[in-house]
């Protein structure tokens, strides 16, 4: 692989799945490679422990649509985790900055992205 430098925004990174993928990513052959840039609520404590493993803090949520669209913009890869199926503001800050990103280099993307579902189904009925 090239030693290009490979930006990589990921949200959620102080969650359980993103955490883990966090995880994964800081242990990467390659890692040198990586500037990491990780969306994090204000709290002191997380924003130092994420800067404590070499990522970049980025201070927001996924309501900072304007914050999420910038990041993504400046990255060959987002990864986001903080979103439900629902949030569908922040999947368009992120894929607008995607969209400018291409615009502007005409270079392809990755963005994987997790969701959660909840589906209730009342005792009384079989499925």
């Amino acid at each position: 692989m090239s030693s290009k430098q490979i930006n990589i925004f990921l949200t959620g990174a102080t969650g359980y799945i993103g955490g883990s993928i966090l995880t994964g990513l800081l242990q990467h052959p390659n890692v040198s490679t990586f500037k990491i840039t990780a969306l994090i609520r204000g709290d002191e404590n997380r924003v130092n422990k994420i800067a404590s493993l070499g990522v970049i803090p980025l201070i927001g949520s996924n309501e900072s649509h304007d914050i999420l669209e910038k990041a993504a913009s400046e990255s060959h890869v987002v990864i986001h985790t903080s979103n439900s199926a629902d949030d569908i503001p922040s999947v368009k800050s992120i894929l607008s900055g995607l969209n400018k990103r291409i615009q502007a280099n005409g270079k392809s993307v990755i963005y994987p992205f997790e969701s959660r579902w909840y589906i209730y189904v009342p005792p009384s009925e079989n499925f």
